[in-house]
């Protein structure tokens, strides 16, 4: 199934989600546990999990549920929940589901709380389990990086 939805992140233009490799000091395509677009397949199948936070910005799903923030002339005020709270519909006024820090002089920043419950509740690696999950992107359809 992962691999599937994967393949159709292609279709929606999304580039692959990669991490850092402390052994070799390098990112790594496929790398990133956090998203579905880092990879699935060849016995690595961490569980059923969505698209990171820069993923679904760009998708401009839930976008009700979305906070901008450039931290020259605002802050981020409020509680980041997980993608199933936005399904439920259960988000209150100071609730976001994904915080965009932008205008930084460098890549923006994305990001999401990673809930493991409902869609997200097959989700195995344990680094990322219910914590807030950081994600570099340059922008729509680009490659991204876990933090």
């Amino acid at each position: 199934v992962n691999l599937g939805v994967h393949e159709i992140g292609h279709n929606l233009y999304q580039h692959h989600s990669r991490a850092y490799d402390n052994n070799d000091g390098i990112f790594v395509e496929y790398n990133d546990p956090s998203c579905t677009m880092g990879g699935e397949w060849g016995g690595r199948s961490d569980g059923q999990k969505c698209f990171n936070a820069a993923k679904t910005y760009y998708l401009s799903w839930f976008r009700d549920y979305h906070n901008n923030v450039i931290p020259m002339n605002n802050a981020f005020i409020g509680t980041l929940v997980g993608v199933n709270d936005a399904g439920k519909d259960e988000i209150t006024s100071d609730q976001y589901m994904i915080v965009r820090i932008s205008d930084l002089g460098a890549t923006d920043l994305y990001l999401m709380y990673n809930r493991v419950e409902g869609v997200n509740k097959f989700f195995k690696d344990s680094f990322y389990r219910d914590k807030v999950v950081v994600v570099e992107q340059d922008g729509a359809g680009e490659q991204s990086w876990v933090r």
